[in-house]
């Protein structure tokens, strides 16, 4: 398996966030390669079919075969149909994480309607810098879209009963944005998730429907 950089990482994700039936790709990759593919796929979605894929699509991205204990299919909630206002919601693509023996990227990519969307941020190691880097990266991703200066505040994640959910407080001025996400496939996956949730309302405010 050759070592992967940040930049290597997501090339693999966005690769993977191509095949069908997959909703999200979270790639995380250290010192010595790839550490773990989480795949997010809908709910009619074969999961023997998508790992094939998957394995598919990494020989041809890594040019060597991914460890199939590495690769973990997760299946998205059917949850019905819920009417919006006209025009695409920005949603979460893929997930890139690179961990270095002292530094950690997070590589975000968003899609709207046709257009893709990339960010980056750098962080030291640790849960709660980490963590924020997830919620940076998918600001700076999404900032093309809006029209206003946010920061991050605050990135948490916590437990309510037996169920995990990921909170982020974005600052605008003088008012404050949450952000809401349950934990599914894990947490960093989450804090991307529920930072586009404080975001998405300001994001259809800001781009004019399709």
């Amino acid at each position: 398996m050759k070592t992967l950089g940040a930049e290597g990482a997501q090339s693999l994700a966005r690769a993977l966030e191509r095949l069908p039936g997959i909703q999200t790709v979270e790639v995380l990759s250290g010192p010595s390669g790839i550490e773990e593919v989480n795949v997010l796929v809908s709910p009619q979605q074969s999961t023997g079919e998508t790992i094939s894929d998957v394995f598919a699509t990494a020989a041809i991205s890594l040019d060597s075969e991914l460890d199939p204990s590495r690769v973990k299919v997760h299946t998205a909630p059917d949850m019905p149909a819920v009417r919006r206002r006209a025009g695409a919601r920005s949603r979460l693509a893929s997930l890139a994480l690179t961990h270095g023996e002292k530094d950690f990227v997070a590589n975000v990519s968003l899609t709207r309607a046709e257009e893709t969307l990339v960010g980056e941020h750098h962080s030291g190691r640790g849960s709660s810098p980490e963590h924020r880097s997830v919620a940076e990266a998918t600001l700076e991703a999404a900032s093309p879209l809006l029209r206003s200066h946010l920061e991050v505040t605050d990135v948490d994640v916590i437990t309510v009963g037996a169920t995990q959910i990921a909170v982020v407080l974005l600052a605008k001025g003088d008012d404050t944005l949450v952000g809401s996400a349950l934990v599914r496939v894990d947490e960093h996956d989450a804090i991307a998730r529920s930072t586009l949730d404080a975001l998405n309302r300001l994001i259809d405010d800001a781009v004019p429907a399709a």
